[in-house]
């Protein structure tokens, strides 16, 4: 059933078959525009910018700036729909020179955190864990930096220490990034 109503035309109780067809029309084209796949919505997007768009508004007694614009707001209200692969490092480069949080990048970009943290994984870049912010992972100063290579060590020591009966099934996978910046002697 085509739904023959729009937020945005007036509803009249015409019987004329012609007015409720495009009505219809003009109603699937609003709706393709805000919620179709992209090839619909551009089709729809062609049709409203067009002259038949008006046309038809003429016949229903709408004005087509006002539902051109009404469109405009919604659609700049709502996430993108696609991104390319260098927008989604370029999202990347500022989470993580500016710190932010993927739910306060997502709503800068206009997207949702889980496209984010998709299409991050995706291009195989790093996400910080959930709830870290600006927190780092390397310690800040060098004898911290020292104290955990030193636990690291033992740990892995110990591990190696166990009887390879009493090891869990399995491979142990280990992610090791070490930044350290040391401060520089003053002469």
């Amino acid at each position: 059933m085509i739904p023959a109503t729009s937020p945005w035309l007036h509803v009249g109780a015409d019987d004329d078959p012609n007015i409720r067809l495009i009505r219809a029309v003009v109603h699937l084209a609003i709706r393709d525009a805000i919620h179709g796949p992209s090839r619909q919505a551009n089709d729809a997007m062609r049709y409203i910018n067009g002259h038949n768009f008006e046309n038809d508004c003429d016949w229903l007694g709408a004005d087509p700036r006002l539902i051109r614009r009404k469109l405009q707001e919604r659609l700049s209200t709502m996430p993108r729909r696609h991104y390319t692969d260098d927008e989604f490092r370029a999202f990347h480069r500022r989470y993580t020179t500016e710190k932010l949080s993927l739910d306060v990048l997502a709503a800068q970009v206009n997207t949702t955190s889980p496209t984010l943290s998709r299409n991050f994984a995706r291009l195989g870049l790093p996400i910080r864990p959930r709830g870290a912010g600006d927190r780092s992972p390397t310690p800040r100063r060098p004898a911290d930096a020292l104290r955990a290579l030193h636990e690291l060590t033992l740990l892995l020591q110990g591990l190696s220490d166990i009887p390879a009966a009493d090891r869990p099934a399995g491979a142990i996978r280990l992610r090791l990034e070490i930044n350290l910046t040391l401060p520089q002697e003053k002469s």
